[in-house]
């Protein structure tokens, strides 16, 4: 399928591309996460730049199409971070993309201090975004004006494009740590009744400050998968499921992270994992493979989610492949 990008530099760039649009529309960040399925894709990268930030209220706005990398190093300078550790992709699945803070967002991508420190959307203030009938809608942050009643900074937190056209975030940041040590212990066994009875069978590794920042790093970024051939799968379930899944589905390569509710996936290319785990309860995603990159939903999530996206979206045109 041919695609034609668009990347408008302002807000009255993307109205006026709203306003007489009629077909259905990619919208991407930096073009990193989401698979264009649309013809026409509607990118913010040239909507970039920070807005404000303020180190010593722990807070920063910045345009949607900034590149992550950016926000990162601007922190840094400050020693100052986003705890959520939003993870990067596009080595892993071969994408010339980058990823922006406004994807981050879009996308709720969160790393694996997630269940120490809550997820991308816990760390968001305030949203500005374009609505499919060009409304600019704003909410949180600096300014507050929602006649929806919905909670917007909540509801634009991974909702993957299909509410708006995100030009702008304010979220929180914090101090970076004067130091870190992790504790790698690898075993067989997933089993913490044996490690706690036969901690000598164990073997363990301290890493320092250095090797523990590049070892999460490895983790978030999808590091142990490179040069692997195979589809890429991303489940979630329940912490005690985990190991249950990678038993059952048997994949050429696995891990665990969020102390287990987050199962990462090598299987063999055409693998249907959703078709394996019929009887079991999650929810996959397909990011790199000929499936459907999103898992399947019910009818009545689809009815409820279609209900919310009629409010902002009317003509439906933003990602219809997201959530169908």
């Amino acid at each position: 399928m041919s695609t034609t990008s668009l990347m408008p530099s302002s807000e009255s760039d993307i109205r006026d591309l709203l306003i007489s649009e009629t077909e259905g529309l990619h919208i991407a960040g930096g073009q990193s996460r989401l698979r264009a399925t649309e013809e026409k894709v509607i990118s913010t990268c040239a909507l970039t730049g920070i807005v404000e930030y303020e180190p010593g209220a722990l807070t920063m706005v910045a345009k949607a199409g900034t590149p992550l990398s950016i926000i990162n190093e601007t922190l840094q300078k400050e020693n100052q971070q986003l705890a959520f550790e939003p993870p990067e992709y596009k080595h892993i699945l071969n994408l010339l993309g980058h990823s922006t803070i406004g994807g981050v967002f879009a996308t709720n991508a969160s790393g694996s201090r997630r269940i120490q420190v809550g997820a991308a959307r816990d760390h968001l203030l305030g949203v500005r975004f374009i609505d499919g009938l060009g409304r600019v809608v704003k909410n949180g942050g600096r300014v507050m004006k929602n006649v929806t009643g919905y909670d917007l900074v909540k509801l634009m937190a991974g909702s993957w494009g299909t509410l708006g056209i995100i030009t702008e975030v304010s979220f929180k940041v914090l101090p970076i740590a004067e130091t870190q040590v992790t504790l790698q212990i690898a075993s067989r066994e997933a089993s913490m009744q044996q490690l706690l009875k036969e901690f000598s069978d164990f073997e363990i590794d301290i890493f320092d400050a250095e090797e523990s920042k590049k070892f999460w790093s490895d983790v978030n970024n999808l590091a142990f998968f490179e040069n692997m051939q195979g589809d890429l799968w991303r489940i979630s379930v329940r912490p005690t499921d985990g190991i249950q899944i990678i038993k059952k589905l048997d994949p050429k390569a696995s891990y665990l992270d969020w102390s287990g509710g987050l199962v990462w996936l090598r299987v063999e290319e055409g693998f249907n994992v959703r078709e394996k785990m019929q009887k079991m309860s999650g929810h996959a995603m397909c990011l790199s493979g000929s499936f459907n990159q999103f898992h399947p939903i019910s009818t009545i999530e689809k009815t409820m989610s279609t209900s919310i996206r009629k409010k902002f979206d009317p003509k439906m045109l933003f990602n219809q492949q997201v959530l169908n």
